[in-house]
């Protein structure tokens, strides 16, 4: 308390003297939030400190979501004008703050100040450092933290007319950029409950993948081994048999051995799942070749068993010709899953052959001599 009012005096001097610039003013915001003190920032604000620094947001946002309020009202009331970009951090910013800041986010997302559909300030390309997110991706990564506030904000997202189905998240850190649209990312949260709400207001269960999106819905929710998911999907009318992105993608059954959950398998081989449904074209991997790449031990003996159980109705590759064992084999080796190697030995009865190292290559290196 004494500090406070020491701090006060303080900023009275500095008030009554010629160095109440708006740039003093507008440092002295964070002073106001160090303290903690809503009376010095709101009457900082009113003399004409800057409500828009990008600084005194930050600090707002991450230390004192509680004056978040003060700083978005001042906004709101001047009609600052805002980079596009900021505009949207500024929301982003609060909906991580989580229900302290639940104001604040509903009063940036009534303004109509924010571009809903923008990612904010990002170094580079999507794909190159933070993973670009629009607003409603990252209210609905948010559910992981506190569902019942993501859910809400998510409903005022949609009510402010976000599309269901459009993408909110690119990622490309590590590789080629890979989409996600607002019920991809919903599923990746593991969230049920965010998946129906979603699924109630208009997203569609069976988007194809296409350009950069690369997984369906029920593939996605192979892919991260949820069977809840895949059993409400399957219940939606999802597609156990969509089409795999041509490159890095797969079908629902691969995603499911690439998981090892032998249960979710068995789900959607009862749902009609093509076991010898080829993978995709570039960075494919067959549900033998996937489950032994990752170490997925008991999915390698399920799949096995399947395979005695599923009869081909027509001519075709199956995934399980010498080539493709042998090629499971190698993925084991390279990922150090020995064990899936020597189970894949003993139920195909092909011996394991180790790649041949490469030949080295010699260069004879000759003297030149020049002539004088």
């Amino acid at each position: 308390m004494e500090n406070t009012l020491r701090n006060r005096t303080l900023f009275q001097l500095v008030l009554q003297s010629k160095l109440a610039t708006r740039a003093v003013l507008t440092e002295c915001l964070i002073v106001a939030l160090c303290e903690d003190d809503s009376y010095m920032l709101q009457e900082l604000l009113n003399l004409g400190a800057d409500p828009s620094n990008e600084v005194i947001w930050e600090v707002a946002a991450r230390w004192r979501p509680n004056m978040l309020q003060i700083l978005t009202a001042e906004l709101l009331r001047e009609r600052t004008v805002l980079t596009k970009g900021m505009r949207t951090n500024l929301l982003i910013e609060a909906i991580r703050q989580g229900a302290n800041a639940s104001s604040c986010v509903d009063s940036l997302i009534a303004s109509g100040m924010v571009d809903l559909f923008d990612t904010g300030p990002y170094d580079g390309y999507p794909g190159v450092g933070d993973v670009p997110t629009t607003p409603l991706g990252v209210a609905i990564m948010e559910s992981k933290k506190d569902p019942h506030y993501s859910f809400r904000v998510v409903n005022a997202l949609l009510d402010a007319k976000c599309d269901p189905n459009s993408v909110v998240r690119w990622n490309g850190d590590d590789g080629p950029c890979i989409n996600e649209t607002a019920l991809l990312q919903a599923i990746e949260t593991g969230v049920v409950g965010l998946v129906k709400l979603l699924r109630n207001r208009g997203a569609r269960v069976n988007e194809p993948p296409v350009l950069a999106v690369k997984r369906t819905p029920l593939q996605k929710a192979a892919e991260v081994g949820s069977l809840d998911i895949a059993r409400l999907l399957l219940g939606y009318g999802a597609d156990v048999n969509a089409e795999p992105a041509f490159s890095r993608g797969g079908t629902a059954l691969q995603f499911a051995a690439i998981s090892g959950n032998c249960n979710l398998a068995a789900e959607l081989l009862n749902n009609g799942a093509l076991l010898y449904a080829r993978p995709s074209r570039v960075h494919g991997r067959w549900p033998l070749e996937g489950a032994a790449e990752h170490g997925r031990l008991d999915m390698i003996a399920f799949l096995w068993k399947a395979k005695t159980e599923t009869y081909l109705l027509e001519e075709g590759e199956t995934g399980f010709e010498e080539k493709h064992c042998r090629r499971a084999m190698e993925l084991a080796v390279e990922n150090g899953h020995l064990a899936c190697r020597d189970l894949i030995v003993e139920l195909s009865g092909l011996p394991y052959r180790e790649k041949p190292e490469p030949t080295p290559l010699y260069i004879e290196v000759g003297t030149y001599v020049r002539s004088h």
